[in-house]
């Protein structure tokens, strides 16, 4: 079967769903309640058939995740010269990066502190604002362009699952 990552992902989701359904099935039907002058009432519970529907679905995970995970680890992402498990790890940096940028952008150049001491204390920048300004716009455009390259590969690009 030919999937993209973001559909084998959805297929992932909607399998996990259906084991769910399945697990709370076998919760309420696995065992009967009743009293001691009354008969057990038969629910359909089938031991076997229930472990081979939740081993299939399993199963069809299983080989979904083994597919992306080697899809991850051998797609280079156009535009850039690494593959999408790369990239996610670049992401996850360029977001620290962003957000510590972000906050350099909001000190102020001279703080007074010390509340009602004797002598006030200052604080001062020791850098650049417009230096870490475009540091990071630098930093979010590549963030972005790198998000929608990922998008467009985990949208876009096929490979096979033998499910």
């Amino acid at each position: 079967m030919k999937v993209t990552s973001a559909y084998a992902n959805k297929l992932i989701r909607g399998y996990r769903e259906e084991l769910a359904a399945i697990v709370s099935n076998e919760r309420d039907t696995c065992t009967t309640t009743y009293g001691a002058s009354e008969t057990p009432i038969e629910t359909g519970y089938n031991f076997t058939s229930t472990q081979d529907e939740m081993d299939a679905l399993n199963d069809k995970i299983a080989k979904l995740r083994h597919g992306i995970n080697v899809f991850n680890t051998t797609t280079k992402l156009e535009g850039f010269d690494f593959t999408v498990d790369e990239s996610l790890v670049r992401m996850a940096m360029l977001t620290e990066k962003k957000n510590r940028l972000f906050r350099m952008k909001g000190v102020r150049e001279l703080t007074r502190s010390g509340g009602y001491r004797a002598e006030p204390e200052f604080t001062k920048r020791n850098y650049d604002a417009t230096l870490v300004e475009n540091e990071y716009r630098k930093t979010s455009d590549e963030l972005v362009r790198l998000q929608m390259a990922l998008d467009k590969a985990n949208m876009s690009i096929e490979f096979d699952v033998d499910i």
